[in-house]
């Protein structure tokens, strides 16, 4: 499987981008890296959905910035009956912090392994 970074200079996709009209607003996408842990990809979608979680809040730190400053998450799951695990998941990472949070069902991920998706929104000050 080709790494993230590979994947995203064939696809043309940002790993994170810092909006250039918004220079405090930062965009991350985040799915799991199963090069760097195949376990997961055979494990329950909330284990998937904390180690996505644990990218963001990497990412987040990288960039000087804490799980607080997120304003919205999106949520794409490969099965309804997941939502509550990935919904424990975020409730979990995020405590008092609440952003927006949309989740969504969706057909499929490029590779099937994927059961969960998360991206993020900071605002960083």
């Amino acid at each position: 499987m080709p790494d993230e970074r590979s994947s995203a200079n064939r696809i043309g996709f940002a790993i994170r981008a810092i909006d250039r009209l918004q220079p405090r607003a930062s965009h991350r996408a985040h799915r799991l890296r199963f090069g760097y842990r195949p376990d997961l990809a055979r494990r329950l979608p909330e284990v998937q959905a904390r180690r996505c979680l644990e990218i963001i809040f990497a990412a987040l730190a990288e960039a000087g910035a804490a799980p607080k400053d997120v304003v919205r998450t999106r949520m794409f799951l490969t099965d309804p009956a997941d939502a509550d695990a990935v919904g424990r998941a975020h409730g979990a990472a995020f405590g008092e912090v609440r952003p927006a949070a949309t989740m969504l069902v969706i057909r499929g991920m490029l590779d099937p392994r994927w059961k969960v998706e998360i991206e993020a929104d900071a605002v960083i000050d």
